[in-house]
C-alpha cells in the first residue's frame, strides 16, 4: 500500500512525500518528457483516453508492453506512475485496482462476520444475561 504526506512550513511552502511499498519488482524507469508529447490512456470497460502535455515533466514510468530488439519501447509507450512537472505540478499513482478490490471483499466478509447489533447499538453477544 502506498501512501502521501504534504506538509506546509510556516511560509506555506508545500512539501510532498511518499512511500512505495509493492509486492513485486518491476522494470521502472526514470523518464524526462518534453512538453507536447502526445498520449493514450485506456484502462478495462472505458474508452482510451487521448491528451497532449502542456508543460515538460520528469517520472517514474513503467512501459506498457515488453520491449524487444526489434520494437523498443517509445515516450508514448510509458505509463507515468509519479511525477512533477516544470510548473510544480506533482502527481501519484496511489490505487492499485486488485488490491482494492481484494481489500473491499475482505471488508465485506468481515462485516458479514460481526454478530448481529440490536436496537440499543450493542452486539448480542455483548449484551449481559439476566441474573
Amino acid at each position: 500500500m502506498c501512501t502521501s504526506l504534504i506538509y506546509r512550513d510556516l511560509a506555506g511552502r508545500p512539501y510532498f512525500g511518499r512511500t512505495l511499498e509493492l509486492t513485486v519488482e518491476l522494470p521502472y524507469q526514470v523518464v524526462y518528457l518534453p512538453n507536447s508529447v502526445a498520449f493514450s490512456s485506456q484502462s478495462e470497460d472505458h474508452p482510451a483516453l487521448a491528451y497532449t502535455a502542456r508543460f515538460a515533466f520528469i517520472c517514474v514510468a513503467i512501459p506498457a508492453r515488453v520491449p524487444t530488439p526489434e520494437a523498443p519501447i517509445g515516450l508514448t509507450e510509458l505509463k507515468a506512475l509519479e511525477g512533477l512537472n516544470d510548473q510544480g505540478l506533482t502527481f501519484s499513482l496511489l490505487s492499485y485496482r486488485r488490491r482494492a478490490a481484494a481489500r473491499a471483499r475482505s471488508r465485506r466478509r468481515a462485516r458479514s462476520c460481526r454478530p448481529p447489533t440490536s436496537a440499543a447499538g450493542r452486539s448480542h453477544s455483548s449484551q449481559r444475561s439476566p441474573r
